[in-house]
């Protein structure tokens, strides 16, 4: 049996960051936990290296439980213009993926413990909302904005080290975000 604690996750959202518990109870032999958590005021907090939990750090995009308040639903709901930013990049990954990240490289390598970054291959955000605009068959215009310039993006070459991870290209993050969400 898996039992995982995941206490924090980062999304791009102006909401608080919430507490999920996931929980298999068929046995407490596995006993493992994991804690998710985006850079920055989260990572002070505290983070777990025992050997018998692993911290992540990624960042998060996806759909909500009946908010508009994070990036893509943000967007999705724009009816006009928006702003792109092409200096601003961005490296998490869907919510979808690190389901499936947790599932197919965490379980399977129990061995593996401390704190790792998990990441997709940096976007700026122009071009991830173009590129969801495009997925989703959303009518909008984005305009380029050099203004901002901040990168976010995280290094995970340790994780795929570990775990032989390779995150999927981002056409493919979007679509199964979309086909998920």
């Amino acid at each position: 049996m898996l039992l995982f604690k995941i206490s924090q996750i980062k999304r791009q959202s102006v909401r608080k960051e919430p507490n999920v518990e996931l929980a298999n109870t068929s046995g407490l032999r596995n006993l493992r936990s994991i804690q998710i958590f985006g850079i920055g005021r989260s990572k002070f907090l505290g983070e777990v290296d025992y050997p018998h939990a692993i911290t992540l750090r990624t960042s998060i995009i996806g759909h909500e439980l009946g908010d508009a308040h994070s990036l893509i639903e943000w967007f999705l709901a724009q009816e006009s213009r928006v702003k792109g930013f092409r200096r601003a990049i961005f490296s998490g990954l869907p919510t979808v993926e690190v389901a499936r990240t947790i599932r197919d490289y965490v379980i399977p390598h129990p061995q593996i413990h401390g704190i790792y970054h998990v990441s997709a291959e940096p976007i700026n955000k122009f071009d991830l909302l173009m590129l969801v605009a495009q997925t989703y068959g959303k009518t909008i215009e984005i305009s380029a904005d050099d203004q901002l310039v901040i990168d976010r993006s995280l290094d995970s070459k340790r994780f795929r080290l570990a775990t032989s991870f390779a995150p999927r290209p981002w056409p493919e993050l979007i679509a199964s975000m979309r086909d998920f969400g």
